[in-house]
């Protein structure tokens, strides 16, 4: 893969680094012997880096397009466009919006291959956590979502001894570009409810 081609979809994959769940993250030293969650730990640099107007408990309602969450799910406080699942951190799963604006990089990410995301999620987590942690790709292919032509990619890696899903949309949308991330344990049982909030996006142009 490119250069080029590797570094356009860093800041839509490193979403997906920055913000994973893992039920028992390795403590600090001298820290909570419980651990504490990926997304917990990671939730400052996150803020940083997403953009866009913020959250309610519920709906995300901004300028171009509107968002439902599943049911029972609430915003963070502090990290934009970012949801936990409602019994968390019993159950760490988690979903975050990133904003990206379309153009001759983003029409480049509507074409990636399975290898092509394999090795940019690799590169991205060696980033996000400091070592290597082999990714299984499970899908990865165009589709249609919420009325725009789409990526879907889903993939399982073990972070912390936990095994863990995620699924991202890479949707094009007419003049913005919309990446939807969830994020939970293998055995957690959100994609369905995902799939149908990633549908049910409403546009307002």
């Amino acid at each position: 893969m490119k250069n080029g081609k590797r570094y356009a979809l860093l800041l839509a994959v490193l979403a997906i680094a920055l913000v994973l769940v893992s039920c028992k993250a390795k403590p600090a030293d001298g820290g909570d012997d419980k651990g504490t969650t990926a997304a917990q730990t990671t939730a400052s640099t996150t803020s940083q880096s997403t953009a866009g107007s913020s959250t309610s408990a519920t709906v995300l309602d901004v300028k171009d397009f509107e968002i439902t969450p599943p049911e029972g799910w609430t915003a963070d406080e502090n990290v934009q466009h970012f949801w936990y699942a409602p019994t968390y951190p019993d159950d760490p799963s988690n979903m975050n919006i990133q904003l990206v604006p379309v153009g001759s990089d983003f029409d480049e990410m509507m074409n990636y291959t399975a290898d092509d995301y394999k090795e940019l999620y690799e590169a991205s987590f060696e980033v996000g956590f400091g070592e290597k942690i082999p990714v299984n790709v499970l899908v990865c292919e165009k589709t249609v979502a919420a009325g725009f032509d789409a990526m879907v990619m889903a993939l399982e890696y073990e972070l912390y001894g936990t095994t863990l899903f995620a699924k991202q949309y890479v949707i094009e949308a007419g003049k913005m570009g919309l990446v939807v991330t969830l994020t939970q344990e293998a055995d957690a049982d959100w994609e369905d409810a995902f799939d149908s909030c990633v549908n049910g996006i409403v546009w307002k142009y």
